[in-house]
């Protein structure tokens, strides 16, 4: 079912104590359920859900794949073990609703790796990662609705200045996805009288990493490029 809308939100603290946002928990995933209602969910809540979900609501379409992409290898990691074959994934595909217990466990052990703002583990990202000048750039670079150039056909045409963690987490997947290479600079929180606090995920380069050291398709580690 989707959120209970009627509820009153929480406080958002100011940026100064904000430390984690924990993408397993906190709401960052927009998603249209199959009652016609739209809501924002966590990983856990995406999963837990996704019998009552249409589709996932992204920026732009191509942030739907990326996304979808994310929860795929979250499912085969998860459930690694008992699905080997086709006919497996088929059985799964029949039933009413994934095994949920199994999910929220897998996401449990591995939670710290989905943390936005983890100090040396951030999510998709790498630390303590900088260009050779120590530069920093705009966010323009991982917002793929805003074009290079000329800002023609586009609903941000003065650029980006900021973003919220949730949306910020989402073009970072989408960047990971579709972005060829180099190095997205880091930006320090901000926030504006009257909104919720804004980010830009941190630095971040591409490739994979399992939790485990090994190579192999993951998501909660990063190995480095050249500049």
């Amino acid at each position: 079912m989707p959120p209970d809308t009627t509820t009153t939100p929480m406080p958002i603290p100011p940026p100064s104590a904000v430390s984690s946002f924990d993408l397993t928990a906190q709401p960052w995933l927009p998603v249209l359920y199959t009652s016609g209602d739209e809501g924002v969910v966590s990983l856990a809540g995406v999963l837990a859900e996704a019998h009552g979900i249409r589709r996932l609501v992204g920026d732009v379409p191509t942030q739907e794949f990326a996304l979808t992409r994310l929860l795929l290898a979250i499912l085969y990691d998860a459930l690694d073990d008992r699905l080997e074959t086709i006919a497996d994934w088929a059985e799964l595909w029949r039933q009413d609703t994934l095994p949920v217990a199994e999910v929220a466990a897998y996401l449990r052990r591995h939670r710290e790796g989905f943390d936005l703002l983890h100090p040396t583990r951030p999510f998709f990202q790498v630390a303590d990662l900088r260009t050779a000048k120590d530069e920093v750039f705009a966010l323009d670079r991982i917002v793929a609705d805003v074009p290079n150039g000329d800002r023609f056909f586009t609903m941000r045409s003065g650029g980006v200045d900021s973003l919220s963690f949730a949306e910020a987490a989402r073009w970072l997947v989408h960047s990971h996805a579709y972005d060829p290479s180099g190095i997205k600079s880091r930006r320090r929180h901000r926030s504006t009288r009257g909104s919720a606090p804004r980010s830009t995920a941190r630095p971040m380069t591409f490739g994979w990493r399992r939790p485990d050291g090994l190579d192999g398709l993951c998501w909660v580690g990063w190995t480095r490029v050249s500049v």
